[in-house]
C-alpha cells in the first residue's frame, strides 16, 4: 500500500529488489488512525452520494460522451454514483453537512471522537485547526466520479474516484485520507454487485476488474453475480474466499491472452483457487475464462458492442498462450507446483 491509501500492484512474479529501503523521518510519521465501523462509512458514503449525486454534474459524469449513459447505464442506476466537486469550497460545504449528518446519527460514536466524527473515513481528514476536510485541498478543473465498492451484504466499504478523460495520469484511485492529518487508507476491497444472501446456493460467479466495469457489465447483463477487484493482482485470498464453491468465470481485460503479467496474475488465481479448494475441502468447482473476438478492451465493452462472449477452461486457455505470457503461466504454475 502506498503513503496516500492506494495500492501499487506490481506486474512481476519475482522476487522484489531488496537493495534499498524506503525511509521516512520522524515529521512523516502519521499517527495510526482505525477505520470507522462499516454501518458508519455505509452511512456516510450514502449521505455523500445522496448530497452530491454524478447527476449535479451531468454533462462530465452522466450524458456525455465517456459518462455512464455511454457505458451502457441506464438513466434510473446512475443515482448508484456520486461526485467530488472540483471546488475546494463546494467540499468544504459538504464535508461541513456531512461532520452533522453523523454527530446526528451517531451520537455515541461522535462523543467518544468528540470534535472529529468523521475520523476513520477514508476520504476525510482534519486540519490541526479542527476544519474537516473532503478529499484534497486543491481545486480541479473536473469533477471525479464516485464510484461505491460494496461487501456481500450491499454496504459502501470504501469508494473509488474515476478523473475525467482529459486527466489521464491518474484515471482511477481511491477516496482515501492517508498521509493526511487524522486521515486513513481505504485497504483495498473487492466490490459485489449483488447480496449474498439473495443467491442461490452455489451459483455462478463472474470475476472482472474494477466495480465500475462490473456494475456497466451487469446492467446489460442482470442475471449475472460479479466480483470485482481493484486490479488483477489484488485481494487475491478475498477473490478466493468470494468464490469458494461456486463455479467462476474470469472476464478480466482482453489482454489475458496477450500480456505476460497479467497472464501470470490469472495463472496464480486458477492454482490458489484449486489449492484452497482442497485446502477447505470444498467440492471442487469450475474455472474457466470468459473471452470474445474484436477490439473490445473489457468485457463491459463487448457486452456494449453486443459482442458475443463465450468461455473455454483453463486447458483451452493456456492452448491459445504462446511466448513470453505461455512461459510466466509455466513458471508461476512450476513454482506453485500446480498441474491443471
Amino acid at each position: 500500500m502506498n503513503r496516500h491509501g492506494g495500492f501499487i500492484h506490481v506486474h512481476d512474479d519475482r522476487a522484489p529488489a531488496t537493495d534499498f529501503d524506503v525511509q521516512q523521518t520522524q515529521n512523516e510519521i502519521k499517527p495510526s488512525v482505525a477505520l470507522a465501523p462499516l454501518e458508519v462509512r455505509d452511512a456516510v458514503y450514502r449521505e455523500l452520494i445522496r448530497l452530491s449525486p454524478a447527476s449535479n454534474y451531468d454533462r462530465d459524469l452522466v450524458s456525455g460522451s465517456k459518462g455512464l449513459l455511454a457505458r451502457g447505464f441506464l438513466q434510473k442506476e446512475v443515482v448508484k454514483f456520486g461526485a467530488v466537486p472540483p471546488e475546494m469550497s463546494e467540499r468544504g460545504k459538504l464535508a461541513y453537512k456531512l461532520n452533522r449528518f453523523v454527530r446526528k446519527n451517531f451520537s455515541s460514536l461522535a462523543e467518544s471522537q468528540r470534535d472529529m466524527p468523521l475520523v476513520g473515513i477514508p476520504g476525510f481528514w482534519q486540519e490541526p485547526s479542527g476544519r474537516v476536510r473532503l478529499w484534497k485541498k486543491v481545486n480541479y478543473e473536473h469533477p471525479f466520479l464516485i464510484i461505491p465498492y460494496c461487501d456481500g451484504e450491499g454496504r459502501i466499504q470504501a469508494c473509488q474516484l474515476r478523473a475525467g478523460d482529459k486527466d489521464r495520469k491518474k484515471r482511477y484511485c481511491w477516496l482515501s485520507s492517508a498521509g493526511e492529518s487524522q486521515g486513513v487508507g481505504t485497504g483495498d476491497p473487492l466490490h459485489f454487485t449483488f447480496v449474498e444472501k439473495t443467491c442461490p446456493p452455489g451459483s455462478p460467479r463472474l470475476i472482472t476488474e474494477g466495480a465500475l466495469k462490473g456494475e456497466a457489465f451487469v446492467s446489460l447483463r442482470p442475471r449475472n453475480a460479479v466480483v470485482a477487484t481493484s486490479g488483477v493482482g489484488n485481494s487475491r485470498a478475498q477473490l478466493i474466499a468470494a468464490t469458494r464453491g461456486h463455479d467462476t468465470l474470469i472476464g478480466f481485460d482482453i489482454d489475458h491472452r496477450s500480456n505476460p503479467s497479467v497472464c501470470g496474475q490469472l495463472a496464480g488465481l486458477i492454482a490458489e483457487r484449486v489449492s484452497d479448494s482442497v485446502a477447505s475441502r470444498t467440492a471442487t468447482t469450475r474455472t474457466e475464462i470468459v473471452i470474445w473476438e474484436g477490439t473490445a478492451k473489457g468485457i463491459d465493452d463487448a457486452a456494449l458492442a453486443g459482442i458475443h462472449l463465450s468461455t473455454i477452461n483453463v486447458t483451452r486457455w493456456v492452448e491459445t498462450l504462446e511466448g513470453d505470457s505461455l512461459e510466466r503461466v509455466k513458471d508461476v504454475w512450476g513454482r506453485l507446483e500446480f498441474k491443471p
